[in-house]
């Protein structure tokens, strides 16, 4: 399926992360619309709000977060969201490997990424997503 647009949501309640993210992948060249949002309770709302089964919606999802978590988060979008146009990043600074397994478990997870992201991570995490949705994460770079 080819997507008209992708949207990211940068989930997390550490504003340093969101803008080091936001400059990261303006730096990869990635063509996304892209919101933050520092609680896992306004993404949900907003999220909902704005599901369209013809975007490709990539989510970067923090996991301790204050009001709702990122497990709360996953929770609520599991009802109506798909992993056909769906794909959450958990990003986290935890190691705990009962956080990678839990992560595993939700049928819209395709990856766990230790902070900090790296310039390598993305770009391995691109070649995840363009094979899963058949689709280009970076827009190609004219010179």
């Amino acid at each position: 399926m080819r997507f008209m647009k992708t949207r990211i949501l940068l989930v997390d309640d550490d504003p340093v992360y969101t803008m080091i993210m936001r400059k990261s992948l303006q730096m990869q060249n990635i063509s996304a619309h892209c919101e933050s949002f520092d609680n896992g309770l306004s993404a949900v709302e907003y999220f909902r709000e704005r599901y369209n089964e013809d975007e490709l919606n990539l989510i970067f999802l923090d996991i301790n977060m204050p009001i709702l978590d990122g497990w709360g988060f996953l929770d609520r979008i599991e009802n109506f969201a798909s992993p056909e146009n769906v794909g959450v990043i958990v990003v986290s600074s935890s190691v705990n490997e009962k956080d990678v397994q839990r992560s595993k478990s939700s049928r819209l997870v395709i990856d766990f990424l230790i902070k900090p992201v790296l310039r390598e991570h993305l770009e391995m995490l691109s070649v995840k997503i363009n094979s899963r949705y058949s689709t280009t994460l970076f827009k190609t770079r004219r010179d």
